[in-house]
């Protein structure tokens, strides 16, 4: 998403540069400029704001963002260190999952692995394409795989990790 000046509120696909809010940089505003925008002055969110993959929103120096009741999601994108030090409770981040591997497992033997995702709680997982292995269950809410494996087999699987502010997908081999 990004600011729209002219709506006076905020927009998707925007892919020139607008300003949330009235003025400019001498007056202050959200600049856009392509996939980076730029806090200038006092600004106030009317509507939660997204920064998505390859974006990026920073804070010139003397700005502020108020985020009011709103939020700012960070969707792959990246928020500007001080701008969301500032901002605290109001910087949700979209699930990133960080688990790249999964240990093999036996036949017959207890098998555990926790799945593991940055973001902003409560995140809950699921196996969206694929299967794990005959035996092994994921626990949507902790996403541990556990069980007791059946049968000697290899499994690929997408797991998907899922909150209120986006998801994020992988693609997992699990060797039994």
């Amino acid at each position: 998403m990004r600011a729209n000046g002219s709506a006076g509120g905020i927009t998707s696909d925007s892919f020139t540069g607008v300003q949330y809010g009235t003025g400019g940089k001498e007056t202050g505003g959200i600049i856009w400029n392509g996939t980076e925008g730029t806090v200038y002055g006092n600004v106030t969110l009317q509507e939660d704001l997204e920064i998505g993959e390859g974006e990026s929103l920073t804070l010139d120096g003397g700005a502020s963002l108020d985020a009011g009741n709103h939020n700012v999601i960070v969707d792959g994108g990246t928020l500007d260190e001080n701008l969301a030090n500032s901002l605290g409770d109001s910087v949700k981040y979209a699930p990133t999952i960080t688990t790249a591997s999964l240990p093999d497992g036996t036949v017959g033997t207890l098998y555990t692995a926790k799945l593991k995702a940055d973001g902003t709680a409560p995140i809950t997982w699921s196996v969206s394409a694929g299967s794990l292995p005959d035996g092994l269950n994921l626990n949507k809410d902790t996403g541990e795989i556990s069980g007791t494996p059946s049968a000697e087999v290899t499994s690929t699987f997408i797991v998907t990790a899922n909150s209120t502010y986006g998801s994020d997908s992988r693609e997992l081999t699990l060797k039994n």
